[in-house]
């Protein structure tokens, strides 16, 4: 079985440089751990939601728009 694990901070939050350090320091931790157990897939950040492509079909027709949904709030990823 595999998991998707999601970390996230909402958009636009402002954090100073050394509460910036102190997460990637926690967050490369835990990485390196799940690493050396053999459990560590891949490690990427999501990119803003200002870069995403929205997929819908409606009535058997795909439409592909840029720029995330404006009636999703939510925030999804994909991976293969």
């Amino acid at each position: 079985m595999q998991y998707l694990l999601l970390i996230y901070g909402g958009e636009g939050e402002s954090r100073s440089e050394e509460e910036l350090e102190a997460m990637y320091k926690e967050y490369s931790a835990f990485t390196n751990d799940l690493r050396e157990q053999g459990k560590l897939l891949s490690a990427n950040e999501l990119q803003p939601t200002s870069s995403a492509t929205t997929i819908s079909v409606r009535d058997g027709e795909t439409i592909v728009t840029d720029g995330p949904s404006p009636r999703r709030r939510r925030r999804w990823a994909a991976t293969t």
